[in-house]
């Protein structure tokens, strides 16, 4: 068992990344509130169906997963406003689980750009921040569903390797020229060329 469950890390010169930290947490807070009008869509949908066939336990559970995550972000940046630094709490959780929550949610919106989502998934334990965890998935699965082609596909593996755990994720979307991937972790960059809106990771 881990004798650390969580750690904190100094952010240098507070007064400018606390800028782009609050741009990385209002994106998150946009990509929370699109995954509630999501569930609304689905819940919208089910119910114009005949006959009605909707298991509302399965959508109030999504919404408050949904609601944890946001309050979660939220005291995480106002503990970083306070303190000048971000704490890293860890957890155990089943990786398999929590990515098939976070696809559930995306429902709607896969739905609407056309995209199918395969997933293939073994059950994995990880520890660490699972608030941090969501943010990474969300960006990156919202991206490869809005830059997809028309009836495109997502394809998810993950797998346990000495290391840990390894999640790969691929699809039949516009891609990145080399130029663009050099940029990839650069903070808020979006390539010039997309068509469609979004903020940059």
């Amino acid at each position: 068992m881990l004798n650390i469950l969580s750690e904190s890390m100094s952010v240098d010169n507070i007064s400018v990344n606390l800028e782009l930290l609050q741009k990385e947490y209002t994106h998150e807070l946009l990509n929370s509130i699109n995954s509630l009008r999501g569930i609304n869509s689905l819940i919208e949908l089910k119910l114009s169906e005949t006959p009605t066939n909707i298991n509302l336990d399965e959508y109030l559970t999504m919404s408050d997963n949904i609601f944890t995550h946001v309050e979660n972000i939220t005291q995480e940046f106002t503990m970083l406003q306070q303190t000048g630094r971000k704490f890293i709490k860890y957890s155990i959780f089943n990786v398999d689980e929590e990515l098939l929550l976070i696809l559930k949610e995306f429902d709607a919106m896969s739905k609407q750009y056309k995209v199918r989502i395969n997933t293939t998934l073994r059950k994995n334990k990880l520890c660490t921040d699972k608030t941090q965890f969501r943010i990474v998935l969300n960006n990156i699965i919202s991206n490869a569903i809005k830059y997809n082609v028309n009836n495109g596909i997502i394809n998810i593996e993950c797998y346990a390797i000495k290391s840990g755990v390894k999640i790969v994720i691929y699809d039949s979307g516009i891609g990145m020229s080399d130029e663009e991937l050099k940029k990839i972790g650069t903070p808020f960059y979006r390539c010039k060329r997309l068509d469609r809106e979004g903020t940059g990771l």
